[in-house]
């Protein structure tokens, strides 16, 4: 994939993946709808 392409993420089990990102990107009907926030990223515990 060439740097900025865009991709569909569907998370197999949420907890790491999560943890994983500052923002989730909510997206509907191809244009950015809601950008929320990770609050907690980075805590493992």
């Amino acid at each position: 994939l060439p740097l900025g392409s865009k991709i569909k993420l569907i998370p197999g089990h949420c907890d790491p993946t999560v943890n994983l990102f500052d923002w989730y990107v909510g997206i509907r009907a191809g244009k950015v709808e809601a950008l929320w926030s990770v609050a907690a990223r980075g805590a493992s515990t």
